[in-house]
């Protein structure tokens, strides 16, 4: 399922990454051309760290709170499974 995803991902990678350059060279002159790359991408990693932010003050704990709390077996393989998808990504 994580490489399912990776490979969803990785298909809008060169979308994300080739509009920067081709936005800059459309609209800006040669010598600030640089400057309106580095800017517009930038602005991706910007809005993904707003995105952590904000998320927090989207969400309702209260609906996404199990009823029952899991043990610290179920606790511990949930954290292990989020460390391993975070460093394997």
């Amino acid at each position: 399922m994580i490489h399912t995803g990776q490979f969803l991902n990785d298909l809008a990678a060169p979308v994300a990454m080739g509009a920067p350059p081709l936005v800059s060279s459309t609209w800006f002159p040669p010598n600030q051309r640089a400057t309106a790359t580095a800017i517009s991408s930038l602005m991706s990693y910007v809005g993904i760290s707003v995105s952590f932010a904000v998320g927090p003050f989207v969400l309702n704990p209260s609906e996404v709170a199990d009823q029952d709390p899991p043990n610290a077996t179920d606790r511990n393989n949930i954290t292990n499974r989020k460390v391993l998808s975070v460093c394997c990504s």
